[in-house]
């Protein structure tokens, strides 16, 4: 995209992310992982922030919601509590735990007498990530982000503007009180006239990441000129074979669908051997009705639970 097609503001803010990146992608793990560890302790210590920003956005989600242009799904999504908060603190510090990504020999092959051929993990470069609804991702990104040594610019929806203001703001200003990760290797845009800019930026740009419905994905791959790595839907399946344990199965069965329904990577469909013990199905298919959860199964099942009255099963 030519620059004189791309505000001032928008080229300046991809210019220092690029900037921001090239110290980034050199930086130690020790440094990265001391930023994530402040970057926890300000989540804890700013909560009080954070839950006053995100309970502005809920009130104007619950506006949109009774005005039919937000799902309840979504509306969900934007909620953040002190134990959200907390799973993101201790998100960083299990991100930081993790081993450097960056600079690891993932193969090797001798081609001649003294010339060897090294394939070496390294960072992408500058990431533009668009989503929706959930402002704890806004972490999420931002701490894989800076692990992994890349620069990343943050969109997420409207719906959790204030939340997503407050977070970032937060790991900005964490960046810098720190004397090694640019405050720039992270920042926020928030209108769709930014994102039809940065989404054309092919030399400046490394990657778009979009997260969200099948709609926005698509969207966003029609339109890039930058490469995407797009996803499908959800759709996601479990599995219960006959050979499964009972309480492994049970609490991997229910955690998928109850830990957090509302996510795009909650469990859609329960596939489940002829030969699974009815008892242990009733008792997932029971904790999951009282938890709100609507039950469509095949015929072959709805034989099997014929008996077990209390199931309020529909047609799959």
């Amino acid at each position: 995209m030519k620059n004189s097609q791309v505000s001032s503001a928008i080229h300046k803010q991809v210019k220092q992310a690029r900037e921001a990146f090239l110290v980034l992608a050199n930086l130690e793990n020790l440094h990265k992982n001391n930023v994530l560890h402040e970057l926890a302790q300000a989540l804890r210590e700013n909560s009080a922030e954070i839950l006053a920003e995100n309970a502005r956005d809920m009130a104007e989600a619950q506006k949109m919601l009774e005005c039919g242009e937000l799902s309840a799904s979504a509306c969900n999504r934007v909620l953040l509590n002190e134990e959200k908060i907390e799973q993101m603190a201790q998100n960083c510090e299990s991100v930081a735990a993790l081993p450097d990504p960056a600079g690891k020999i993932i193969q090797a092959t001798r081609l001649d007498e003294g010339l060897d051929l090294y394939r070496v993990s390294c960072p992408i470069g500058v990431i533009l990530v668009i989503f929706e609804s959930r402002p704890d991702v806004v972490i999420q990104i931002s701490a894989l982000a800076l692990k992994s040594g890349n620069a990343v610019i943050l969109k997420g929806g409207k719906e959790a503007q204030n939340s997503n203001r407050v977070l970032a703001k937060l790991i900005r200003n964490t960046l810098a009180k720190n004397d090694t990760v640019p405050e720039n290797a992270v920042s926020l845009v928030e209108s769709r006239d930014e994102v039809s800019q940065l989404v054309k930026m092919s030399s400046e740009l490394d990657l778009i990441i979009p997260r969200g419905s099948n709609e926005l994905v698509r969207n966003i791959q029609k339109n890039a000129q930058v490469p995407v790595l797009g996803h499908a839907d959800g759709l996601c399946h479990v599995y219960l074979d006959q050979a499964a344990d009972e309480k492994k199965s049970i609490e991997v069965a229910l955690d998928s669908k109850l830990d957090y329904p509302a996510v795009c990577n909650a469990v859609e469909t329960l596939l489940v051997h002829q030969k699974y013990p009815v008892e242990w199905l009733v008792e997932i298919l029971r904790k999951m009705q009282e938890a709100g959860v609507e039950l469509r199964v095949c015929q072959q099942t709805q034989k099997r639970l014929e008996k077990f009255t209390e199931l309020k099963l529909k047609n799959a």
